[in-house]
């Protein structure tokens, strides 16, 4: 995938690591090793291997942009299972040590997490979850996620590195 992007446009500029799976609220001993493994592959260890296949080429040219999409889940406990809970921890704490890192060389690198968002993966579970421990009063969307992304990518963002962006009606606030 990065290879075709960089034969298509020349370069990477802009990584936004989205790509993530949910293990329906499963506690630790439920979990078995294989839904353990799974989930980290996919939610952290993706992100690890994405950011190390552009991170030379940012370097080089002194300027790059990573956003990686963590959750709530990663900021507070209750908001998912075991291992998914572990992951996007592990997601906020690589996007600290990224921008600890590689800032100084010109990159931003930012998480966003998101609160309850709206999306096919989670249509049949919102139709049963109330809304009433978020102060909006309602679940995200995933274009509102999207737009934060957009923002974190732009030059209106450029004072930003580090950083982790709630996006969640208000849920972490509480």
């Amino acid at each position: 995938m990065v290879d075709s992007a960089i034969e298509t446009f020349g370069q990477i500029d802009i990584v936004v690591n989205n790509a993530g799976i949910f293990d329906k609220y499963t506690n630790s001993l439920e979990t078995t090793e294989k839904q353990w493994d799974l989930i980290f592959d996919i939610n952290l260890k993706a992100v690890f291997k994405i950011c190390n296949l552009v991170l030379p080429g940012m370097i080089e040219r002194g300027n790059g942009t990573i956003v990686n999409i963590a959750s709530i889940a990663g900021l507070v406990a209750q908001m998912g299972g075991a291992a998914y809970t572990a992951s996007k921890h592990g997601v906020v704490g690589y996007t600290k040590h990224l921008a600890a890192v590689y800032s100084s060389k010109g990159i931003k690198i930012n998480a966003i997490c998101p609160g309850t968002i709206r999306t096919p993966l989670t249509a049949e579970m919102l139709k049963t979850r109330p809304t009433d421990k978020i102060p909006l009063d309602r679940f995200g969307d995933a274009e509102e996620v999207a737009q934060l992304a957009v923002f974190l990518a732009s030059d209106e963002s450029k004072f930003m590195s580090g950083s982790l962006v709630t996006i969640d009606g208000g849920y972490t606030i509480v």
